[in-house]
């Protein structure tokens, strides 16, 4: 089973932002998009859930068109109605109140709560509880472990090493370590496309090789500036 992207273009305008962009992701792999701020790794996702209008060759999932209820995505920065319960929340979902609390049990969040008084952790954590009651089989994750404490961090990484053998996951980090815990291959995007792929005997390679080109450049600005 797999997510097959053919030749994918999204623009603004007579802005191209991708540009014949291919992927093909199977079920039990955890792929890692890499890019910097403003790369297009937010349209990407945004065009693989429809939200983004886009032409392509082929947008498919198990050789079918991909549909909305394929995929759960969690967004960088979730929205929430300030006086709604955790609880209420996932129940809009049609969650079943003793699967809410089973869940509930890993993240230990105060439910009867209002999202007014989550912090940005605790929202984070509301969000992908959300991504997991779906029980879709593709999850697309926009930057999942901004905000998390450390606990925090630890309980989603091993729930995902726990379901990726039943999902097929996209993720984009700026934490290059999440990167080398979790994917199977990680994809650089760069100019609208895929510009290399790396698999995990690349990973401390490609580490190393993002290390010192950031070196080099502020090696080469800080004398020029007084700190």
């Amino acid at each position: 089973m797999s997510l097959v992207i053919n030749n994918l273009y999204v623009s603004y305008g007579q802005h191209k932002v991708i540009e014949n962009l291919e992927l093909n992701a199977h079920q039990g792999e955890l792929i890692g998009i890499l890019g910097l701020n403003g790369s297009g790794k937010s349209t990407l996702f945004r065009a693989i859930l429809g939200l983004q209008p886009a032409r392509y060759t082929a947008l498919t999932w198990k050789g079918i068109p991909i549909k909305p209820t394929d995929i759960a995505f969690l967004e960088t920065d979730n929205f929430f109605y300030e006086y709604m319960k955790g609880s209420e929340y996932l129940q809009l979902i049609g969650a079943a109140p003793l699967e809410i609390e089973e869940l509930n049990q890993l993240f230990e969040l105060d439910l009867n709560s209002y999202a007014a008084n989550y912090s940005s952790g605790m929202r984070k954590k509301l969000a992908f509880m959300r991504v997991l009651l779906q029980k879709r089989p593709i999850l697309i994750l926009d930057e999942p472990f901004n905000g998390l404490d450390l606990d925090g961090t630890q309980t989603m990484t091993q729930i995902l090493l726990r379901i990726l053998p039943q999902k097929c996951i996209l993720m984009s980090s700026h934490i290059f370590s999440t990167f080398t815990k979790l994917a199977n291959r990680i994809l650089h995007l760069n100019d609208g496309h895929f510009k290399a792929t790396y698999v995990q005997t690349d990973f401390a390679r490609l580490e190393e090789e993002l290390a010192e080109q950031f070196k080099q450049k502020i090696d080469n600005l800080v004398p020029n500036i007084k700190l």
